[in-house]
C-alpha cells in the first residue's frame, strides 16, 4: 500500500523493477506456491521492446523464486520461442474431434441443413478428411473454419453438396495445400465483397490495416481509424462502427 499511496501522491507509473518487487513481496506470503498465467503472450506490444523486457522479467520472477510456477501461452513467434528455450513446452494443435465438436454446434441453428443429417455428417467428414491429410497443422482449425463459414453462405442443400464436390476435387491437387488455401480465401473473399456497399468498403479497409500495419492492432484503433475524415478536425464519435458488427465482416480469421 505505501508503494501504491507514493505513486498516487506524485501521479506516476511503477516502473517494471517496482512492480517486481511488489510481485516477490506477495509471492514470499504464500509457502505452497504461486502460480502466474500470462495468456497470449504473442500479442503483448513489440514497440520500445516491451514484450522483450515483460518476458525477461518473468523469467527472473521463476529464477528468483523457487515457489513460482509460471505458464505461458503463445502462437510461435520465433522470438518468443527463443526466449523460452530449455524450458518445457506444449504444442497444442486442432484435433479432428476438436473441429467436429465445432461444427456440430454450429449446426444447431443451420436451417438448410436441419432436414438432412445425411448432409450434416457429410460436411463433417468432409471437412474433417481434408484438414486432418493435408492442412498443415497450424492452420488446420482456421481453414477448417472458413470452409465452413463458406458453407453457411449456401442457400440450398443442393448449392452445400457443390461445394463439398468442389473441395475435394482440389484436395486432390498436384499441390493440394495452396488449391485449398486459394479456394478458402478466395471464398472469403466472395462473401466480403457480396456485402452491401458500407459493409465491403468497410471491411476492406479493416484487412488493408491489419495487413499493413508492423504489430497487432487493438479492436479500438481500427474502429476509431475508420471514423477519421481528412476533411474534419475532430473525430465524430458517432461515425465509430459497433466493434462486434465491424469483426463480423471480415470473415477472414483476422486477430486483432
Amino acid at each position: 500500500m505505501d508503494v501504491y499511496a507514493q505513486h498516487k501522491k506524485y501521479i506516476l507509473q511503477p516502473s517494471l523493477s517496482d512492480l517486481e518487487e511488489m510481485f516477490h513481496a506477495v509471492a514470499a506470503l504464500y509457502n505452497d506456491g504461486v502460480f502466474v498465467i500470462v495468456d497470449a503472450l504473442d500479442e503483448c506490444q513489440m514497440s520500445d521492446n516491451v514484450r522483450s523486457k515483460f518476458i525477461e522479467a518473468l523469467l527472473r520472477l521463476q529464477s528468483r523464486e523457487s515457489n513460482v510456477n509460471l505458464l505461458a501461452t503463445s502462437r510461435p513467434v520465433p522470438d518468443i520461442v527463443e526466449a523460452f528455450y530449455g524450458h518445457s513446452c506444449l504444442e497444442i494443435v486442432a484435433q479432428n474431434n476438436d473441429i467436429e465438436r465445432y461444427m456440430r454446434n454450429q449446426m444447431s441453428n443451420w436451417r438448410v441443413i436441419s432436414k438432412y443429417p445425411d448432409l450434416q455428417d457429410e460436411i463433417i467428414s468432409c471437412i474433417v478428411s481434408v484438414a486432418d491429410g493435408i492442412l498443415i497443422c497450424k492452420i488446420r482449425f482456421l481453414l477448417a473454419h472458413l470452409f465452413f463459414k463458406s458453407l453457411k453462405n449456401k442457400v440450398s442443400a443442393k448449392r452445400i453438396r457443390e461445394t463439398l464436390n468442389k473441395l475435394r476435387e482440389n484436395s486432390q491437387e498436384r499441390e493440394p495445400k495452396l488449391a485449398l488455401l486459394h479456394q478458402a480465401y478466395n471464398d472469403a473473399m466472395d462473401r466480403i465483397n457480396g456485402q452491401p456497399d458500407d459493409h465491403k468498403e468497410l471491411a476492406n479497409h479493416v484487412l488493408s490495416w491489419i495487413i499493413c500495419a508492423k504489430r497487432p492492432l487493438k479492436t479500438m484503433e481500427v474502429q476509431y481509424a475508420w471514423a477519421v475524415r481528412e476533411s474534419e478536425d475532430e473525430i465524430d464519435e458517432t461515425a465509430i462502427p459497433d466493434a462486434e458488427d465491424m469483426l463480423s465482416l471480415v470473415p477472414m480469421g483476422s486477430t486483432m
